[in-house]
């Protein structure tokens, strides 16, 4: 008990114990170790595809598709149209000769309760996805973004598409709706 209490006084007062069993690096310190071996939560919840767009090079709408019950089109609009300034901002930048240009240009705006997201082609088709605030990983949307790419590529392959009209396909809007619920699965 001695031992204890001498113990306790080299570390301080108020100084926390460190559990049985549980040993740190001596080159970590207690705080370090505390949140090193506490379990890891996600204080912020998964985020969701609210909507996802697809303009032509001449800024006109292929699809819009509204995935999230309860979502204004016509805000989602909006939204979209004030994004395609942004996609004019990104590409005005110039890049360097010889270095390829990445397609996924981030996050384009955030809101109040969404964030909004670009892709642009090397045709220019651009692509949009309307997220809901919350915990979304970059390689996530690079993920959601390349398999949205490879939908409007069979879309735009079909012999019946017209190029530069809307996106009417039954199976390009059930691609983009399972995309929304499978590609990001809940952690």
């Amino acid at each position: 008990r001695h031992l204890r209490l001498a113990e306790g006084l080299r570390r301080g007062p108020g100084a926390r114990r460190e559990p049985r069993g549980a040993r740190r690096e001596p080159s970590q310190s207690r705080a370090e170790h505390r949140r090193a071996s506490a379990p890891m939560t996600s204080a912020e919840p998964r985020a969701r595809l609210l909507s996802a767009a697809v303009v032509s090079r001449a800024n006109r709408p292929l699809f819009l598709g509204c995935l999230a019950t309860g979502m204004d089109e016509l805000r989602l609009s909006h939204v979209v149209h004030s994004s395609l300034d942004i996609f004019d901002e990104r590409r005005a930048v110039p890049t360097p000769p010889g270095t390829p240009v990445d397609p996924y240009l981030g996050l384009l705006q955030p809101a109040v309760d969404f964030r909004v997201y670009g892709y642009m082609t090397s045709s220019e088709t651009k692509m949009i996805l309307v997220m809901s605030d919350g915990d979304i990983k970059e390689p996530e949307l690079r993920q959601l973004f390349r398999r949205l790419h490879a939908l409007v590529v069979d879309a735009f392959s079909n012999p019946f598409y017209v190029a530069g009209n809307m996106i009417a396909s039954k199976k390009f809007d059930a691609g983009v709706r399972q995309l929304a619920v499978a590609a990001l699965p809940e952690r």
